[in-house]
């Protein structure tokens, strides 16, 4: 449950309940930093999942490698993808047609990308070609942060060097 703030007329709980957007907006958080026993990306979009689901009217699917194309929209969608060998898990995605395809019928309104690699190029390329916006997450760790800025429009918003 949200802590309790106390103003000098009522208490409000944290976080607030949001009933932002009209119904219909739909985010796509893509990237290959996701897999079964992963851990701080992960965790991240699962919890965001769930905090947009019982918070807000917006639609939210998370699109990320996996054994094969399963899942449905406005929830965890995987595209199939090799294992990486020694990877912990993790899958190397290389059909990127098939990547942009799935992309393309999640018909979303925002696409937000937690990696800097080929996915994200895959989100740009929706991103310039369909005037989608997007957004990419920077490096927290401030490994190679120019990698980060491949939207458009991220560079000014985000102060990372490219």
């Amino acid at each position: 449950m949200g802590q309790a703030a106390v103003t000098l007329d009522r208490t409000v709980r944290f976080p607030p309940t949001l009933r932002a957007g009209p119904a219909g907006r739909h985010v796509v958080d893509v990237t290959m930093l996701f897999a079964p026993t992963s851990g701080g990306i992960r965790r991240y979009l699962l919890a965001k999942h769930r905090w947009l689901r019982s918070h807000t009217r917006i639609k939210h699917t998370i699109l990320v490698p996996g054994a094969d194309d399963t899942g449905l929209p406005y929830n965890v969608m995987h595209f199939a993808s090799p294992i990486l060998p020694m990877g912990g898990g993790y899958r190397v995605p290389i059909r990127m047609r098939a990547l942009r395809e799935r992309l393309a019928r999640l018909t979303p309104d925002l696409i937000e990308v937690g990696d800097p690699h080929h996915v994200a190029w895959q989100a740009r390329h929706r991103h310039l070609t369909h005037a989608i916006p997007a957004c990419a997450q920077r490096s927290v760790s401030g490994r190679n942060p120019g990698s980060w800025c491949l939207l458009a429009g991220c560079q000014a918003r985000s102060g990372c060097r490219t």
